[in-house]
């Protein structure tokens, strides 16, 4: 239990002693992002409600960092977890620097007060947010965005491994969807394991390692995006009348990672949005070819991918963009395929002479399956 931010061994919950949700199991380790997503009504809220301990499991059990969260102290609790709700906390002539220090109560003595680690704390939660601007500022004057942001500094500042947050996105508009999960991600990155309730699938199938779908009484599935997305599951998850009706592509995708590209993306039949989107969730550089520009993969890749390498649609890649391509994939630790080897050389000789070269070079040639299934 121990190698596990988060844990949750046969869980039931809902109200009065009545069952809404049983035998949940998932264990998280740290960094990791969860997603809840399903239909409204079906239990997202009672889960988050649970794991802050706003309500009691009717059986089973919650573990933080190996310990039972029923038998942790709310000071001890505080320093585990931190929580981020839909709506912000209504304040009374409190500035956003107050708000964020509010976090700091686990830590301070019986009267509350800042020392200088507190104050330090503030100011570096604000500043990594991107809401330092806002110190001063009574929190009631603040846009729906802006409190989102000081919510999600008070819950960084208050120094917890597991972050918890109930749908954060659902009063924000596009830019501040994107700009709020891209500072979720980074959280995950140092460290932070995040539990997250989500409506929308589009940010879902971007941001988090795993999705649980919450249907019924039970968690239907669970797994990574790629497997949640694959068959046209979600789309039956709302139970909607043609799986085609969600496009996971229809979204801006979240930052491209930095640093040199360390692998590069072999793709051209199909099914590498999945692939791209996982290693940009690990932080892992990489390059992309051959493609052509009207197909899904290429909007993905042109938005996660450091270089691509791409060709008109119906037109074989000539000499130029091979040439490109080998180059790029000569300089990458790994080479992954988003689809099977056959359906790649299938393509054409340029796609086999990729593999080829690949395999001349004695590069690691996988599918990566460790970016598309997330271990549990």
């Amino acid at each position: 239990m121990n190698d596990f931010a988060l844990s949750c061994k046969q869980l039931t919950v809902g109200y009065d002693g009545t069952p809404l949700l049983k035998d949940l199991n998932f264990s998280l380790p740290r960094g990791a992002i969860l997603c809840l997503i399903g239909p409204n009504g079906a239990g997202k809220t009672t889960i988050i409600k649970t794991l802050i301990s706003q309500i009691k499991p009717i059986e089973g059990t919650v573990y933080l960092s190996g310990s039972k969260l029923s038998e942790l102290k709310s000071q001890e609790r505080a320093r585990e977890l931190s929580i981020v709700l839909t709506r912000p906390v209504q304040t009374e002539l409190m500035n956003c620097y107050e708000v964020v220090a509010t976090a700091r109560h686990p830590y301070t003595g019986r009267f509350g007060v800042l020392n200088l680690e507190d104050e330090a704390a503030v100011a570096a939660a604000l500043q990594e947010v991107g809401v330092s601007h806002l110190a001063k500022r009574d929190f009631r004057l603040c846009s729906d965005g802006e409190k989102q942001r000081v919510m999600l500094a008070r819950a960084l500042c208050q120094d917890a491994s597991v972050m918890i947050l109930d749908e954060p996105t659902s009063h924000l508009d596009l830019r501040h969807k994107l700009d709020f999960l891209g500072i979720v991600q980074k959280l995950a990155r140092r460290g932070i394991t995040i539990v997250m309730s989500l409506h929308e699938l589009e940010l879902a199938v971007r941001i988090a390692d795993l999705i649980a779908c919450v249907k019924g009484d039970s968690l239907t599935r669970l797994g990574s995006p790629a497997e949640i997305f694959a068959d046209g599951y979600a789309a039956s998850l709302y139970d909607l009348p043609r799986p085609e009706a969600f496009d996971a592509n229809s979204f801006p995708e979240l930052p491209r990672s930095s640093g040199e590209p360390t692998h590069f993306v072999l793709a051209g039949a199909g099914g590498a949005s999945h692939l791209m989107r996982a290693l940009q969730r690990a932080d892992v550089a990489f390059n992309c070819g051959i493609l052509a520009d009207n197909e899904a993969d290429f909007a993905v890749a042109t938005a996660l991918a450091t270089e691509v390498i791409w060709t008109r649609p119906r037109q074989v890649p000539n000499a130029r963009e091979v040439a490109r391509a080998k180059s790029l994939l000569s300089q990458a630790e790994n080479v992954l395929f988003s689809t099977a080897e056959e359906e790649l050389c299938n393509l054409g000789e340029a796609w086999q002479e990729l593999i080829s070269e690949a395999k001349r070079l004695n590069k690691p040639i996988q599918m990566a399956e460790e970016y598309l299934h997330y271990g549990i």
